[in-house]
């Protein structure tokens, strides 16, 4: 990640939880895990496709310290802990596996980064839109593939305020993208 999009994610997973406090209780996000809100900044920019390789570790160690913090307010609340660490685990380690694939991959990885990361959920959401107002909506299995994609796993988590659904299929992702950017770098020095 870069340092910029490492302060913009940390400053958006804090953001919550402070205005939280500041106000005392009064702006508190009722029915959503701060957990799930605080991941998605982090989960959206580890994996935005870029030149460079290096740094790709910052971001899951940055992304530490915001998280336990969400995580430790959730489970004052409606969550355990039983609930909270396989979450919370499991969303470190795809902030990795996006950060290092990110600075690996080229062409195809732009393009599965652009549909699985970022295209899947935005069309889930505008469907969800869509269909609340009254057209309409999506097909079954999009929105099954968009809420665990990486994003919708996290947003769906948030958005429940209860136990984090499965992260296998969006670890999936974060694999896939990991073993396309090997692939990538292989097929490259071959043609080298």
């Amino acid at each position: 990640m870069s340092s910029p999009g490492i302060v913009l994610a940390f400053g958006l997973s804090v953001l919550p939880l402070l205005l939280e406090t500041a106000s005392g209780g009064s702006l508190e996000v009722r029915g959503a895990s701060r957990l799930g809100i605080a991941l998605l900044p982090w989960l959206a920019l580890a994996g935005v496709p870029r030149a460079s390789e290096a740094g790709w570790h910052l971001g899951p160690l940055l992304a530490l310290p915001p998280l336990a913090l969400a995580a430790s307010v959730d489970a004052r609340g409606a969550l355990g802990w039983s609930d909270l660490l396989p979450a919370l685990g499991a969303g470190v380690a795809l902030i990795a596996l996006l950060a290092f694939a990110a600075g690996r991959g080229r062409g195809v990885y732009g393009v599965l980064w652009t549909v699985l990361v970022a295209g899947l959920p935005a069309l889930g959401v505008a469907f969800g839109l869509s269909a609340a107002a009254g057209t309409p909506g999506p097909p079954p299995v999009l929105v099954w593939i968009a809420l665990r994609t990486p994003l919708g796993w996290a947003w769906e988590g948030a958005r429940a305020g209860s136990a984090f659904a499965s992260p296998a299929f969006a670890v999936g992702i974060g694999a896939l993208l990991v073993a396309v950017t090997v692939f990538e770098r292989r097929r490259a020095g071959a043609d080298a």
